[in-house]
């Protein structure tokens, strides 16, 4: 089990994500071949029990978008979710998680236009506008990154 939890914390420690998929993070290990005999409750709770692990819970599969992997939307995709507990959560964090979160809309909708009902031009006119709502907040999103980028860097010059 220690092998078990030092690679999770690796895998951890690699992500891009600060938190990830419980279920995402032993199928990975299932995949290289660490601890395939053990059950997915029973590595949860070894994870649960370790002090180098904190949890979110709630995130469920969303009704009407299929599964997340379908819907491109991986951050939907259901149970609890994990992260290291030295890893602190930075503003850029929490930017990058929301311009990925607005990519990966942005993207559905893109798709929702490929598919949409040719020749409806009432669904047509409201995708579009909500299109282009998202491309605006993704657009607005990216400003804010800039400018927090910007006046890190400056708050670093200055020290």
């Amino acid at each position: 089990m220690k092998d078990i939890l030092s690679r999770s914390e690796e895998l951890l420690e690699d992500a891009p994500e600060i938190f990830v998929s419980v279920e995402k993070l032993w199928k990975k290990l299932r995949e290289e071949g660490v601890g395939e005999s053990l059950s997915f409750e029973d590595y949860r709770r070894a994870l649960e029990e370790d002090e180098r692990f904190e949890f979110l819970s709630g995130i469920r599969k969303q009704p009407g978008l299929g599964t997340p992997e379908t819907a491109g939307l991986d951050a939907l995709s259901s149970g609890t979710f994990v992260k290291l507990a030295s890893r602190e959560i930075t503003v850029e964090d929490v930017f990058a998680a929301m311009a990925k979160s607005l990519a990966q809309m942005n993207e559905a909708f893109a798709s929702a236009w490929e598919t949409r009902p040719e020749g409806d031009e009432e669904i047509e006119t409201h995708l579009q506008e909500i299109m282009d709502a998202g491309e605006r907040l993704e657009q607005e999103v990216k400003t804010l990154i800039e400018k927090e980028t910007d006046s890190t860097k400056k708050d670093g010059e200055s020290s």
